[in-house]
C-alpha cells in the first residue's frame, strides 16, 4: 500500500467510525489488543475499502451483519 493509499484507508476508517459513533482512540486501542469485535469490524471496513465501496455502503453492510449476528445469536465471522 502506498502512502497515499494508506492515508486514504485511514481516513475511510475514521469516516466509518464517525458514522457508527465509535470513539477512534478507544477503537484503535482495542484493535491493538486484538479485541474480537474491533478486529472483525476492522476487517469488514478494510474489505469494503478494497472493494471501493462508499462509507454509506460500508455502514449499511456493518449494520446488516451486526443485525444478523444479533438475531441469530451467533458470533461474527470474517466473511460476515
Amino acid at each position: 500500500m502506498t502512502l497515499e493509499q494508506d492515508e486514504s484507508h485511514y481516513q475511510f476508517c475514521l469516516g466509518i467510525l464517525r458514522l457508527l459513533h465509535i470513539d477512534k482512540e478507544e477503537f484503535f486501542r482495542r484493535l491493538a489488543t486484538n479485541n474480537r469485535y474491533e478486529t472483525f469490524l476492522y476487517r469488514w471496513i478494510h474489505r469494503m475499502f478494497t472493494k471501493e465501496k462508499t462509507e454509506e455502503e460500508t455502514v449499511q453492510f456493518i449494520y446488516r451483519v451486526r443485525r444478523r449476528c444479533y438475531f441469530n445469536s451467533i458470533l461474527p465471522t470474517e466473511d460476515a
